[in-house]
């Protein structure tokens, strides 16, 4: 299809990537159901899951 394997490699990382922020938002989601006493008062936590919003891959890829 005249696609460069390096481009096909590129949107599978960026997928995997935004899989696995996503994985990583649910579970912090759960904790906070499960665990409400030890999620009060975590700005850092909230935080922290605001900027997995768009971060970038481990080869610097922006998923943007």
């Amino acid at each position: 299809m005249g696609i460069d394997e390096e481009q096909i490699a590129t949107v599978i990382e960026i997928a995997r990537h935004i899989r696995d922020e996503a994985s990583e938002k649910l579970d912090a989601s759960f904790d906070e159901l499960s665990y409400p006493t030890a999620q009060e008062g975590s700005d850092e936590k909230e935080k922290s899951n605001e900027q997995s919003c768009c971060s970038t891959t481990a080869s610097g890829q922006s998923c943007c």
